[in-house]
């Protein structure tokens, strides 16, 4: 602010910049050394976050699932659940799951099936309850007051009445069935109870203390509220809290056996489940009824002090009731308490990436796949990274029918680089925790646990074109040309940021300009000096020569790296024909139909069995010639379709190097010739056999980008190995040629290279004697260059 009254100006002393000349320790005040990717707060420097990647691949991504899935100790052993049946996520199958089941297992023998809710509006009445061999005691509740035998008698009474009535006994029965028989007593025909079997650890249960509250003649009933327990819970022990009331209404509300109408507080903070089949009502008169809920996990040293009312289900109206009793105990040696609050990790490993080191990967995304059966906000699944503190901690929800959640993706902050090597490891793993709060019962199953990665093209390179590519029916596309000769389209209106390859021919290195018209993209190819390669069109589904032919300038050829060189005129050029293609396999080895073992190597078949069962060479490959040539697959459908339905998420159409030419089972014994090329991910397949009746009917094609000339005259010094470039615009055949080429194979004698050892004169005739490198000895009549020789002019 400028001249505030009663304040005095602060000059400015030091007028700071950037300062590359001085080391940091040496500069002034307020000056700062050259830096670069930094970025300031107030009082603290850090470094900018690193370029993201926009864009995927299509072709380029990899789904792998853990083949390894284990349950171990997590942040709150030893109070977690661990999960069942944790490897059934190798399996990636719905129906097999990994579960963890949090606070849903009672210790009640047989679950909820043996409890018995009994109600009765006849006097005398009984009910039988069957506990297994493993159950230790029998708790029993009810209402009125009057006279009951339990048969055996074997147990020892803690029994506690109560204004509204009521009674709790603890009974330690063998094998077998308990059975309870009473006569009301009280001014109702009416009594209802629970016999519950319970499960312990041997030693006899009892109740360590208890306090109950209870009200009879109160029109409504509101809060009742039990005394505070005079000492703390101990540890290991479990809380039991019983209600049974009548209702007083004639004929009693429907929804007095629905647990909504309770609500149930502890000023310790314990909390109470409720046991499912322990509500029920009479139907006569009275509408008598009881209740119980369970805390298996009360807070140590806590002193419960249990508040609970009775209202109608979604609404603050209380109900009018005659009597209500409750009672709160903590009772010690009970076993097989309720789960835990807490799963343990459920660790995912071994996806079976196997990255190729140099591949970039531009992102990673976690899939976990399954359900949960509550949709309470507390019931959640954590996903996180073992062993990098620094990475994200995600908190999310199963779907109530199975589904698949993901976490992360392009552009996540994993909190270290994602890399091959990290991947590939077969130790790289997620880890999942589910959990609840303390109040809430939930299954959480997971059948698969997926990794998904995005890829960059091996070798990566820079865009050297990007172009928008605008329709007049308002389709945007982004047409990019990559270093590698790669052209890409991006659909910006259905499928935004992901690059799908449209043409893979193009010299490396090469720059393009386009224009639209007519919806049609036109693009012109060079190096910025000289056109490298045919003018195209594309109209976002074909891309297509503008134009077929050229004008009818005859070729040229000028070697490089042999004896001589010089313009020679060329006669002709011829192209390898398409191959219709019989079997593609996807596997480790040639022999994949035989080994099952996921690798990445595709095995191309091109044969089909003629007239005579004998089979032609794979043209123009044979066990001497073609590994390290270039090959073109194409019209392959994607994804890539296997034999008996499935496919493999690959488009393997575009130009490979062949690796290995040699001979492989197409299926049963038949061994045909095959040629090898590298697959983009590691995998296991094999498509149909279309070639099994005569010529292959796939509609699938190899095209070897060899292609054989013939000159005019003989090429001086042309042998494998030698370069030779081609210039001028062809009429036949068609162009594209232009550019400079690698000799493979120079058949005849004009093949051949000599080193000269000796040379002589005699009688007007020169004599050489020499070393053969390649090719044949020259015949008589055949011409030679001689090259680098001093005498008679450069002669011999």
């Amino acid at each position: 602010m400028d001249n505030v009254l009663d304040t005095n100006g602060v000059p400015l002393v030091v007028f700071g910049g950037a300062v590359p000349e001085l080391a940091p320790e040496d500069l002034p005040e307020g000056a700062s050394p050259f830096n670069q990717d930094c970025d300031y707060n107030p009082g603290s420097v850090f470094t900018r976050g690193g370029r993201v990647n926009q864009y995927t691949y299509l072709n380029l991504l990899v789904d792998r699932h853990a083949l390894l899935g284990a349950s171990i100790p997590g942040t709150f052993a030893p109070n977690e659940t661990s999960w069942l049946s944790p490897n059934n996520i190798s399996s990636a199958t719905p129906g097999a799951y990994a579960t963890a089941v949090l606070n849903s297992t009672l210790p009640i023998d047989g679950g909820f099936g043996n409890i018995d809710n009994h109600t009765s509006g006849t006097s005398p009445s009984n009910w039988t309850v069957n506990a297994s061999s493993g159950t230790d005691f029998v708790t029993y509740f009810f209402s009125e007051s009057g006279g009951w035998n339990v048969t055996p008698a074997n147990f020892v009474s803690t029994s506690v009445m109560l204004p509204g009535g009521g009674e709790r006994s603890w009974f330690s029965p063998p094998a077998g069935s308990v059975t309870a028989t009473g006569t009301t007593g009280g001014a109702l025909a009416a009594f209802n109870g629970l016999l519950i079997p319970w499960l312990t650890n041997g030693s006899a249960p009892t109740a360590v203390q208890q306090q109950g509250a209870g009200t009879l003649g109160i029109n409504p009933v509101q809060n009742i509220v039990t005394p505070i327990f005079t000492s703390g819970v101990t540890a290991g022990n479990i809380l039991t809290l019983a209600a049974d009331w009548a209702s007083g209404q004639i004929p009693p509300p429907t929804t007095f056996s629905n647990p909504g109408i309770f609500v149930i507080s502890d000023a310790a903070g314990n909390q109470f489940i409720p046991v499912a089949g322990s509500y029920g009502i009479t139907s006569n008169a009275g509408g008598c009824g009881t209740a119980l809920w369970i805390c298996p996990n009360p807070i140590p040293g806590s002193k419960p002090k249990v508040t609970m009312s009775c209202f109608a289900p979604g609404s603050n109206t209380v109900y009018w009731t005659a009597s209500l009793s409750v009672f709160c105990t903590e009772v010690n040696h009970i076993s097989g308490a309720l789960t835990q609050t807490h799963s343990q990790i459920l660790q995912a490993s071994n996806f079976a990436m196997t990255i190729p080191s140099t591949t970039a990967i531009l992102g990673m995304a976690i899939e976990v796949s399954g359900h949960q059966t509550s949709n309470d906000p507390s019931a959640q699944i954590t996903v996180s990274l073992p062993g990098i503190p620094t990475a994200p901690v995600f908190t999310t929800q199963l779907p109530a029918a199975d589904g698949t959640i993901t976490f992360g993706g392009i552009g996540t902050n994993w909190g270290v680089p994602i890399t091959p090597a990290l991947v590939n490891n077969s130790a790289f793993a997620v880890n999942v925790v589910a959990q609840v709060a303390g109040n809430v019962s939930a299954n959480f199953s997971i059948y698969s646990i997926n990794l998904r990665l995005w890829l960059a093209p091996s070798p990566s390179g820079n865009f050297n074109w990007i172009h928008t590519y605008q329709q007049t029916d308002g389709e945007i596309d982004t047409l990019a040309l990559d270093a590698n000769g790669f052209l890409w389209d991006e659909d910006v209106d259905t499928n935004p940021t992901v690059l799908t390859s449209i043409f893979s021919s193009i010299l490396p290195n090469t720059f393009a300009k386009g224009i639209t018209f007519s919806d049609i993209e036109f693009i012109a190819f060079s190096n910025l000096v000289n056109g490298t390669d045919c003018p195209r069109q594309w109209n976002g589904t074909y891309l297509d020569r503008i134009s077929q032919v050229g004008p009818g300038a005859v070729l040229a050829a000028t070697t490089t790296g042999g004896a001589a060189g010089g313009n020679i005129p060329i006669q002709n050029v011829v192209q390898q024909p398409a191959v219709q293609i019989r079997r593609i396999g996807w596997g480790a080895s040639a022999n994949l139909i035989n080994d099952s073992t996921p690798g990445t190597t595709l095995v191309i078949y091109g044969e089909g069995r003629t007239p005579g069962n004998t089979y032609q060479t794979l043209a123009p490959y044979t066990n001497t010639f073609g590994v390290g040539t270039n090959v073109v697959i194409s019209n392959v459908p994607v994804p890539f379709p296997l034999k008996g339905g499935g496919s493999i998420g690959a488009n393997i159409n575009g130009t490979y190097t062949v690796q290995q030419v040699t001979t492989g089972v197409v299926g049963g014994a038949e061994q045909v010739p095959v040629f090898t090329i590298p697959a983009p991910f590691s995998a296991y397949g094999y498509s149909s056999d279309f070639g099994s009746g005569g010529t292959p009917t796939s509609g699938w094609f190899y095209q070897s980008t060899i292609a054989t000339i013939t000159t005019q005259a003989p090429v001086p010094g042309l042998a494998p190995g030698s370069q030779i470039t081609i210039t001028g615009q062809p009429g036949a055949p068609p162009a594209g040629y232009n550019g400079t080429w690698t000799i493979l194979n120079a058949p005849g004698t004009n093949a051949a290279s000599m080193t000269i050892t000796n040379t002589g004169l005699s009688g007007g005739i020169a004599s050489y004697s020499f070393i053969q490198n390649t090719g044949n000895a020259p015949l008589a009549g055949q011409l030679v260059t001689v090259s680098n020789t001093l005498n008679g002019n450069g002669v011999f």
